[in-house]
């Protein structure tokens, strides 16, 4: 694995071959990351480095959890954006005309599975902050390798947006 990430980078994760070792190899993953003294992220990148890949990352959490990490966050956020929505929607005479017009927009019925990114939209308004300051826009086929290489990231947190993203108001 370490000969096809120092080849490949992360690119390798779409490799069959690395499912397969990453896969034969969780119980050692989890023997060096529990080791004492517990060894420094920057070390466990080093050992593992397809460790670090969202595919894998997720599998791992999987395999030790039984929770589907990705689905969960997403039922969650979709749950939590609801009754964020619900609560600016049951006081939107109180908002600013700003906020007003992204929660009309936010709360019409075609935008079915999308509450979470709604809600996060309407606090945006909400707190006078651009859409820049949470999300950065990429093309839809990039991956995560290209976006560390491509494109400007700030030190803080943002989201990355893949393909075309527009709110209207």
């Amino acid at each position: 694995m370490m000969a096809i990430f120092s080849r490949e980078g992360l690119k390798g994760t779409e490799r069959g071959r690395v499912k397969d070792l990453m896969a034969i190899t969780y119980a050692k993953q989890r023997e060096y990351i529990n080791a004492k003294p517990s060894p420094s992220i920057l070390d466990v990148g080093k050992e593992w480095p397809f460790l670090f890949s969202q595919t894998f990352l997720l599998s791992h959490f999987t395999t030790l959890t039984n929770v589907e990490l990705y689905t969960r966050l997403n039922e969650d956020l979709d749950k939590k954006g609801k009754r964020l929505l619900d609560f600016f929607s049951s006081q939107i005479t109180k908002w600013r005309k700003e906020v007003r017009a992204v929660l009309k927009e936010a709360i019409k019925k075609d935008r079915e599975g999308s509450d979470g990114l709604a809600a996060l939209l309407v606090m945006l308004a909400h707190f006078k902050e651009q859409e820049e300051s949470l999300f950065l826009i990429a093309d839809e086929t990039t991956t995560p390798a290209d976006a560390e290489a491509q494109l400007s990231l700030p030190i803080t947190p943002r989201i990355i947006m893949l393909g075309k993203f527009h709110i209207q108001c």
